[in-house]
């Protein structure tokens, strides 16, 4: 018989005949693991059991594997099989019951789909409208405003917006879902008990399953978010991972996926947008749209999220212009816009071949442009840096300027220019540095840049930092 194992993110095929194991491993990803990636201690061991010496097989039923025992050595092999995609959900791609993360879809034509496999949904919420919350209510607050629904088959949730008249999957979670990062999806009415859906990974990986079926397939790719959860649940989180080359569903890394763990027991799964920065033409539902909290740290959230100005975050996929209109109808006419300009050679670190610079009062966008598929012309464009308080950024173009005005952009808590040094030090930040004349905060993987000058905020930034 033929199996299938997962190696990383990747599936290969195996048979054995006899005592003899024969490895298919044809046509993988580059970005995949096979056997001749593993490290070199599993690979020895591995050589070490099946080279020479006929190993000893042990059949696991329950946990779907084989052992190799060999002297003192051993090496388990996940014997895997592919439930269908109607009853199955996938980690690495961000896909539940088929479906995933930001497809454009309608809630309608996803229960089309469900309802012959798994009947009609047991819970709807009908379309409702966020409701606007209060100051400080952490990253919910980037849903109000949002035309939202979820459907509910058992403890599976799928989540739908609808922006710009464009209905789309935002979110999904299995069991606990603060697994997704969402707990609070600012529902009217939600199930309190839903029954269990029993649905699994490709690796059999299940609400129920040991924490240490877990730890075997993706220990090296997600790891925990401090501090735990007040009830002891600890959430793993792809976002925080240093190996994002596995995750297939974004190369931006604003879809976070999530698995909940409690008492040594899988809880939950989940999988959704950052709302607060997703990949989106108009500003986050919610951000504010006046000078005063246009600034949006995002750290009171307990997970990592982009900071933001006017709801767009650095990192994320924008039209300029679209964006340049949202800004100017509260700031007014930009002072200066240079237009699509070519990027210079020592700052195209990320690929982007032209640059884009706008700037109000004292606020400046830079936007990058990159030519993905190779014809010439640029096809995705991002918002690569913003500045309050700057007009020159050490990792941007340069920009022919000088800051006649002044915006009077703070957070919702009012810290912006002219704050004291102390205001920054007492901020949420997940790490902070202090270098008397500057102070780094880290929040999410991004440090946002103060610079002090009279031991007073002179200025605010974000910008690429690997160039």
């Amino acid at each position: 018989a033929t199996h299938t194992v997962h190696l990383g993110a990747c599936v290969s095929t195996w048979s054995l005949a006899g005592n003899t194991l024969t490895f298919s491993a044809s046509n993988l990803p580059a970005n995949c693991l096979d056997l001749n990636g593993l490290s070199p201690e599993d690979l020895a061991l591995f050589d070490e059991i099946t080279a020479t010496t006929p190993a000893t097989l042990v059949a696991d039923p329950v946990r779907e594997s084989i052992i190799f025992i060999r002297g003192t050595s051993a090496l388990r092999l996940h014997q895997l099989t592919q439930p269908a995609p109607t009853d199955s959900f996938d980690l690495y791609q961000a896909v539940v019951l088929g479906f995933s993360v930001g497809q454009v879809i309608s809630p309608e034509d996803v229960a089309a789909a469900l309802t012959p496999a798994r009947g009609p949904a047991t819970h709807d919420t009908r379309w409702y409208t966020a409701s606007t919350g209060v100051v400080g209510d952490g990253a919910t607050q980037c849903l109000s405003g949002l035309e939202l629904r979820t459907l509910w088959w058992g403890d599976v949730s799928i989540a739908f917006w609808r922006r710009n008249g464009t209905e789309s999957i935002w979110a999904w979670s299995i069991g606990d879902r603060r697994a997704s990062l969402w707990e609070d999806r600012r529902e009217p009415t939600a199930p309190d008990h839903p029954a269990a859906s029993g649905i699994t990974t490709a690796g059999s990986l299940h609400v129920g399953s040991p924490a240490t079926d877990l730890q075997v397939q993706f220990a090296d790719i997600m790891d925990p978010l401090a501090p735990r959860l007040e009830d002891g649940t600890q959430i793993y989180l792809s976002a925080m991972s240093t190996e994002p080359t596995v995750w297939q569903f974004d190369r931006d890394r604003d879809v976070n996926v999530g698995v909940s763990i409690k008492g040594g027991e899988v809880t939950g799964f989940g999988a959704a947008l950052d709302a607060c920065s997703s990949s989106s033409s108009s500003p986050a539902g919610g951000a504010a749209l006046t000078p005063s909290g246009a600034l949006d740290l995002h750290l009171e959230r307990a997970t990592p999220t982009t900071p933001s100005v006017f709801g767009f975050a650095y990192g994320s996929d924008g039209d300029p212009t679209m964006i340049a209109s949202t800004v100017s109808d509260v700031l007014g006419q930009p002072q200066q816009d240079t237009g699509w300009q070519p990027m210079p050679a020592d700052l195209s670190c990320k690929g982007a071949t032209e640059y884009r610079s706008i700037l109000w009062a004292d606020l400046r966008f830079v936007f990058e442009g990159y030519d993905t598929d190779g014809d010439g012309t640029t096809d995705r464009t991002r918002l690569a840096a913003w500045s309050i308080g700057a007009v020159q950024l050490e990792l941007s173009p340069h920009l022919d300027a000088v800051i006649t005005q002044h915006s009077a952009i703070t957070t919702a808590d009012g810290l912006g220019l002219g704050s004291p040094k102390s205001a920054v030090l007492e901020q949420n930040f997940f790490q902070i540095g202090d270098d008397g004349d500057t102070v780094f905060g880290l929040a999410k993987a991004v440090p946002v840049r103060f610079v002090i000058a009279d031991d007073r905020v002179a200025s605010m930034s974000v910008q690429d930092n690997d160039c």
